[in-house]
C-alpha cells in the first residue's frame, strides 16, 4: 500500500527517492531535478528539466526496474528509459500529484490535487 506523512522538523537534500527492485538503481527528486544512479558502477544520470515545465513531484520505478514515472506541476507525467530519454508524455489529470505503476507493470496510476485518481492503460 501507500503510505503519506509529513515531517515538520527535519531539513532533506531532495523531496523524493526511490530504488529499484533489485536495489541497483536510485532515484532522488529535488524540484526540476531528477536523477538516477546506479548503485553496482556508481554510473549517474541527470534529468535536467527533460520536457517538464514545472517542478517534479514524484518519481517511481516500474516493477522491472527498466523504466521510470514521473509527475509534475505542469499537469503531465513521463515515462523515460534510464538513460534519461523520454519515451511518452501522459496529459489530462490537472493538478497531478504523483504517478506509479500497478504491480504487473500494465498500468499507472495517477493522483491530483482535486482529489481524484486516474488508471492509465500502457497497452492501449
Amino acid at each position: 500500500g501507500m503510505h503519506q506523512w509529513t515531517v515538520d522538523n527535519c531539513q532533506f537534500e531532495f523531496e523524493h527517492t526511490a530504488f529499484s527492485k533489485a536495489l541497483q538503481w536510485h532515484i532522488y527528486v529535488n524540484s526540476h531535478k531528477l536523477k538516477t544512479s546506479n548503485v553496482q558502477n556508481l554510473s549517474q544520470f541527470d534529468f535536467l528539466q527533460t520536457g517538464h515545465a514545472g517542478a517534479i513531484q514524484s518519481a517511481n520505478f516500474s516493477p522491472d526496474g527498466q523504466t521510470i514515472i514521473s509527475a509534475s506541476w505542469d499537469n503531465t507525467f513521463k515515462l523515460w528509459n534510464l538513460n534519461g530519454q523520454c519515451l511518452h508524455t501522459f496529459t489530462g489529470h490537472p493538478g497531478i500529484q504523483s504517478a506509479n505503476f500497478s504491480p504487473d507493470g500494465q498500468t499507472i496510476i495517477s493522483t491530483s490535487h482535486d482529489n481524484t485518481l486516474k488508471l492509465w492503460n500502457l497497452n492501449g
